[in-house]
């Protein structure tokens, strides 16, 4: 790769307005915050998207339905998240959970690369992370599971090359897609995670909404119990981890991740079901066994409801990707 062909690429280059301003589309800007699904982007079928942040698109408040990295590759960004504002300069990186309102200001001759990744490319990167516990790992494990999650990341990368030429390759990647582009660059940031997490694990900035931030570091102990455990996982064992009584928390457990003890643990075993069926030649049977379903009909019932295919389908589907 020429990083000066790249740069000068994304200097000149200005992503096509027309999506922004079709207010059948997206409704009026001024209205925030603007609910901007990844589907409207890349065509609707990508899980991926990777694109330049438009200098001309208005700095209103606006959300995805999809996890959002901005990346300030040149000059500075003002970028605007629960009433505070973030000074962003080259080599900062900002990771979004969905639904997070937020507003993004490029200054003249400033460069910002977006990723947008949706739920199902995110869950694949954090399959090769769950096993850490850092910052990085934490946020991942708090925004795949817990929908009522609210936070994001912060990185100062500074003059960090081989990151800044990771953006770079995955943002080439994007200028022409085939059919095989969405797949490469979700494997491609399997690997920009992993190099976030090992230089960065200890200097990310962990940031909350003011209503989850108190929580979240009991947040993620739970998570980090249930996904540990997540076969024999218990509301009682759970209860005596934290000195509390069991209804006591059962109540807590829903106040920190915004669902019941039982749906969160139905939800990891799901991740954990998914990654055994793309990743191994398990049997069904056996599968059902290691997440914790002694009885393969309940395992495949409680699948099928999730995912809206059996095992076997799911399988077939990710092989024929």
């Amino acid at each position: 790769m020429n990083r000066e062909m790249v740069l000068e690429e994304l200097n000149r280059q200005e992503e096509g307005t027309s999506f922004f301003w079709d207010r059948d589309r997206v409704g009026n800007y001024q209205d925030a915050p603007l609910l901007l699904p990844i589907a409207t982007f890349g065509g609707g079928k990508r899980t991926v998207y990777v694109t330049k942040h438009s200098r001309r698109f208005p700095a209103c408040e606006h959300m995805h339905d999809s996890f959002d990295v901005i990346y300030v590759v040149r000059g500075v960004c003002r970028h605007r998240l629960f009433h505070q504002e973030l000074l962003m300069q080259a080599g900062d990186l900002c990771l979004l959970s969905p639904y997070v309102p937020h507003s993004v200001y490029a200054e003249k001759g400033s460069i910002a690369v977006k990723i947008l990744i949706s739920g199902g490319a995110i869950e694949r990167v954090f399959s090769i992370t769950h096993h850490s516990s850092d910052v990085v790992s934490d946020f991942l494990r708090n925004s795949v599971y817990t929908k009522s999650y609210s936070s994001y990341l912060l990185f100062h990368t500074e003059d960090d090359e081989e990151i800044l030429d990771m953006i770079l390759d995955m943002y080439m990647e994007e200028l022409n897609p085939d059919e095989y582009a969405d797949r490469i660059i979700t494997h491609m940031l399997m690997i920009f995670f992993i190099k976030l997490i090992r230089k960065y694990r200890r200097t990310a900035q962990s940031l909350s909404s003011p209503v989850q931030k108190d929580k979240s570091e009991d947040a993620s102990r739970i998570l980090r119990y249930i996904e540990e455990n997540y076969a024999t996982a218990s509301l009682a064992e759970m209860a005596d981890l934290l000195n509390y009584s069991v209804p006591h928390c059962s109540k807590y457990v829903k106040q920190c991740v915004g669902c019941s003890f039982s749906e969160l643990q139905k939800r990891i075993r799901l991740q954990k079901a998914t990654d055994y069926l793309s990743n191994t030649s398990l049997g069904i049977e056996q599968i059902g066994e290691r997440i914790g379903y002694a009885n393969p009909e309940n395992f495949i019932r409680m699948f099928k409801k999730e995912q809206g295919v059996s095992p076997s389908q799911f399988r077939a589907g990710e092989q024929g990707a």
